[in-house]
């Protein structure tokens, strides 16, 4: 299982490595990135991204409070300009053009949010709220928003806005806490290498933060190596809990077989041959142990639990374990049972055997995780 784990993490994340490489640019929303804390970019610096880019979008992101009547809502706001996104599109509901959304309403700019916080503020599309002193016009309901992944951790649920719509809201006024943003859309074949260090060099000193699509989302590629790193960690402790587990019970086994093994000496039976005698009969009552484990722990879990009477219907569907339909309860109850039987056939107390079983617990949830992930459950809102 340990070893397993580990080539399984290994090979998850060199996957998803190589993925956040060939993606790098969707997942970023462009080919480059320049990014500026607390002020918007210089004349100079506007002038060397327009005269180096095909491009160029220039993003607005800060947290602020929406507020309805006298409800209020932290919502993180991305103000962006006529050419974003410069990479995908916008997912809206109802479905339009995220320039007709974001356009004027009857005196009033338009606002895109996520459903989330629609549902939190009690508002409906076409309903009125209010971004600090500015009344925007409640458009439609953001189901995409294409460069996510690139965006970082989030407070709030997203509102986005056109970026001259917040220029009477008094949310961008000198003192205020916001980042921009400016995407670049690069001419086929540059140098990114080549680009961030001119860049660097050029505007020295300026606060300028340099992300391109060769790691188009930073965030995740540093989560992936950590998870990675952790599960590696599990692995390892798998295989050391496992081997000392193994060993425990493959020494209780032979103890049982003393006299049987002496008889078969006195006969005349080498080493190797009852060597190979015992690793033959262990290997097939593990492997026994094993099947009839998860048969009956956690596919009968799922029967019980899941089944909903279609199992009785057709009994024998019950042991076609490959066609998935396995359950957490199922195998838990599998393992007390186990520990039980255990426990009366050795003779040992069942505190001593639940203090032997308890350092598997995290490795055993850890792995029921990881195939969580992989089979796409569990992932959470």
């Amino acid at each position: 299982l340990g070893v397993a784990a580990i080539a399984a993490v290994g090979s998850v994340r060199a996957s998803i490595e190589a993925g956040l490489a060939h993606e790098g640019a969707a997942l970023l929303g462009g080919d480059a990135e320049l990014d500026f804390t607390y002020r918007f970019a210089t004349h100079d610096e506007r002038a060397w991204m327009e005269d180096t880019a095909t491009q160029v979008s220039e993003i607005v992101d800060f947290r602020s409070m929406a507020v309805v009547d006298q409800e209020r809502g932290l919502t993180q706001i991305k103000g962006v300009d006529a050419a974003y996104p410069l990479i995908g599109s916008v997912g809206l509901y109802p479905d339009m053009a995220l320039a007709d959304a974001l356009g004027d309403h009857g005196g009033r700019p338009g606002a895109v949010m996520e459903q989330v916080l629609v549902d939190r503020m009690g508002l409906n599309v076409g309903d009125i709220f209010r971004l600090g002193t500015q009344e925007f016009h409640l458009s439609a309901v953001l189901t995409r928003e294409p460069d996510s992944a690139a965006g970082g951790f989030a407070l709030g649920p997203r509102t986005i806005v056109l970026t001259k719509s917040l220029e009477n809201s008094s949310l961008l006024a000198p003192g205020t806490l916001y980042s921009t943003k400016y995407r670049l859309d690069l001419p086929e074949g540059s140098d990114l290498a080549q680009l961030e260090s001119t860049a660097n060099a050029r505007f020295k000193d300026s606060g300028l933060r340099w992300t391109d699509a060769r790691n188009g989302a930073p965030g995740v590629a540093e989560f992936v190596n950590r998870l990675g790193a952790f599960l590696v960690l599990v692995g390892l402790s798998g295989l050391a809990v496992g081997g000392v587990g193994v060993s425990a019970a493959v020494r209780a086994y032979l103890a049982g077989k003393t006299n049987v093994i002496a008889t078969l000496r006195t006969l005349g039976a080498d080493r190797a041959t009852i060597f190979q005698t015992y690793f033959i009969q262990i290997g097939i009552l593990s492997l026994f142990g094993i099947t009839i484990g998860v048969i009956l722990g956690g596919r009968m879990g799922y029967v019980l639990f899941y089944g909903q009477g279609s199992f009785w219907e057709n009994p024998l569907d019950i042991v076609r374990v490959w066609e998935g339909g396995m359950s957490f309860h199922g195998g838990m109850l599998g393992v007390i049972a186990a520990m039980a039987w255990f426990a009366h056939s050795r003779k040992r107390h069942w505190l001593a055997v639940t203090d032997l079983i308890a350092p598997c617990v995290p490795t055993g949830l850890a792995a029921g995780r990881v195939g969580n992930f992989i089979n796409g459950e569990l992932w959470g809102r």
